[in-house]
């Protein structure tokens, strides 16, 4: 399976996870890829959250760890929610070290700020520009 485009923070996770638990064993990559029938290359990538496993490699990694997948998964669920509620922290911190009233810099993008108008100009003429709208004609050299 080639590498997704865009990371995914889960995958991110989960490479960890797995990457820890290698370590753990003392194993490389290559013993890894033995042991589990895989390509050392998509452990590499799985490893560094290039790829989303799916169930049925979820499983067989369970196997080759000898853990339930549940607690693979169980582990990744818990270092999302540990995030999520650093995140929300931080956010806190932010908003009380900030003067009463003073409300600029929230959710920043968020449904409160507008765009600016610059950014819809540029936005319409790309636009426009993949249609073809609006295009100037070249005139031909004869």
């Amino acid at each position: 399976m080639p590498p997704n485009r865009s990371v995914n923070d889960d995958a991110l996770r989960f490479g960890a996870i797995v990457n820890g638990l290698r370590k753990q064993r003392g194993w490389t990559l290559e013993d890894f890829a033995r042991f589990s029938g895989m390509n050392a290359t998509y452990l590499g990538v799985l490893e560094r959250g290039g790829n989303m496993p799916g169930l049925a490699t979820i499983l067989r990694l369970a196997e080759v760890f000898g853990v339930r997948a549940a607690d693979l998964v169980g582990a990744v669920e818990q270092a999302r929610n540990e995030a999520r509620a650093e995140q929300e922290r931080q956010q806190l911190l932010l908003a009380q070290s900030r003067p009463a009233g003073d409300r600029s810099g929230d959710e920043p993008g968020g449904k409160d700020e507008q765009p600016r108008r610059t950014d819809l100009n540029r936005r319409d003429r790309t636009v426009k520009a993949r249609r073809g709208v609006g295009a100037k004609k070249r005139k031909r050299k004869r």
